[in-house]
């Protein structure tokens, strides 16, 4: 079963209403649209319900099935939240089953937003789009079977949607336009930040989407982190055309689920690349990968040039990758990063690179300049450049507490393993995957010991 890790830092009273005159609106299935909106006589619509409502208000959808599209365009404030959850304790349901072609069911297009507690489901376009919005939330939902993506985040202006957040979301069985699996481009994402700032996604479960799980594309100075995905079709975290994203502490892996493979293998782990969006190239720079646990991809971690470019000043560092005899053979790699004249300042470091004893994954694919491997930790040499005789811990074994599991806690170290005690110290990296401080002395990979 999908896990949310423990300590989820939201709870639905973040979002109940605080402003001293604000009123409450309800909407029900047995209501009309008439009413005044009371909890007494409800609305029927929640399209009817957002007439009224106001900064400082709420929304609260009674239990049921509503068949429309919901579209909001009235802003909250800094102080005074607008609010549409669903009421507490109930399953309050947004369905697109007959809706028209390419509709998303829920267009959020305003600043100061909480969106929470529903479930959206079967849309003929997108779940819920975010279009330019700011300051905005997308919490606690479950949105699946969308013909594209179940969450959009993203506007035609470059940084229009800013300082929004998408976390303990449950999203899956999107982008059903691949659902046969042979689109080669131009398919949706499970979750998509698109031309954003500083939008943090984290703590959702991504899963089974026939697409990416999460993709920064053309995005700037935005995180995910304490995600959960797996057996998304093409790449569980993609950045592509990113600046200063921090993808921090998630767990990626493959259940062995082949309907999710690509090319006859799972997906890729944690990708950065630059495809070509002519001149709005915003090429890789200054982005963290860190503390993530990555397990039975076909690439762990990656960059590949695409289109536009390499990638400079970002930090691959604290990772820990792991792949069975699940995958084998040509064309599968514990870390890929293809050659580019224009990579500058990369640093890959304190990562922990495992295999199975009996597993045939190539440790490395890595060419050309402009990156630095340092304190990194393999069980097979992997040869020049990756390996470096002086700063590298190279064992059969990384005395994980049960390799091969897909839980976080199978990747813990035991007190024998050689990634002990011998990382490098880093100022990027001051945290392990569980938010544990890391101590005076680091250790290789995503845990500290």
């Amino acid at each position: 079963m999908p896990r949310i890790r423990a300590g989820f830092f939201l709870s639905f009273l973040l979002l109940l209403p605080s402003t001293l005159y604000a009123t409450t609106y309800y909407v029900a299935t047995n209501g009309l649209d008439t009413n005044a909106g009371t909890i007494a006589a409800p609305f029927r619509t929640i399209n009817q319900a957002q007439s009224p409502a106001t900064a400082g208000d709420t929304i609260y959808v009674r239990g049921g099935i509503y068949n429309e599209r919901f579209v909001i365009w009235e802003s909250g404030t800094s102080s005074a939240r607008l609010t549409i959850a669903a009421y507490p304790g109930e399953h309050a349901i947004i369905d697109g089953t007959g809706t028209s072609a390419s509709t998303s069911l829920v267009s959020l297009g305003s600043d100061y937003v909480d969106f929470s507690g529903f479930e959206v489901r079967n849309s003929t376009d997108y779940g819920i789009v975010c279009w330019g919005c700011t300051n905005t939330r997308i919490v606690n939902n479950r949105v699946h079977s969308s013909k594209r993506g179940a969450i959009y985040v993203g506007d035609d202006t470059f940084g229009a949607a800013h300082d929004v957040l998408v976390a303990g979301n449950n999203v899956y069985n999107n982008v059903l336009e691949n659902e046969a699996r042979t689109w080669t481009s131009g398919w949706a994402q499970a979750i998509s930040i698109h031309r954003g700032n500083n939008v943090t996604v984290r703590e959702n479960v991504v899963y089974r989407n026939y697409s990416e799980g999460i993709a920064f594309i053309m995005t700037d100075n935005s995180v995910a982190a304490a995600n959960e995905l797996f057996d998304n079709w093409a790449v569980g975290i993609y950045l592509d055309n990113a600046q200063s994203v921090k993808v921090d502490g998630n767990l990626v892996y493959s259940t062995g689920n082949a309907r999710y493979y690509r090319n006859s293998k799972p997906s890729f782990g944690i990708m950065m690349a630059n495809e070509d969006y002519g001149s709005e190239a915003n090429v890789s720079n200054g982005n963290h990968i860190i503390n993530n646990v990555i397990v039975r991809q076909q690439w762990g971690l990656a960059f590949f040039v695409e289109d536009t470019g390499g990638m400079t000043n970002c930090y691959i560092a604290n990772n820990t990758v792991y792949a069975t005899d699940d995958i084998s053979g040509t064309g599968t790699y514990m870390l890929f990063i293809e050659a580019d004249a224009a990579h500058s300042g990369n640093l890959v470091e304190n990562n922990i690179f495992a295999r199975s004893s009996s597993s045939t994954v190539t440790m490395t694919n890595v060419t050309g300049t402009g990156v630095t491997y340092r304190n990194n930790f393999w069980t097979v040499n992997p040869g020049a450049p990756a390996y470096s005789s002086t700063t590298d811990a190279i064992s059969t074994s990384a005395q994980f507490v049960n390799p091969g599991g897909v839980n976080a806690e199978d990747y813990r170290l035991l007190s024998t393993s050689a990634a002990i005690n011998t990382g490098r110290t880093l100022t990027y990296v001051t945290n392990d995957y569980w938010r544990r401080a890391r101590g005076t002395t680091y250790e290789m990979g995503a845990w500290t010991y």
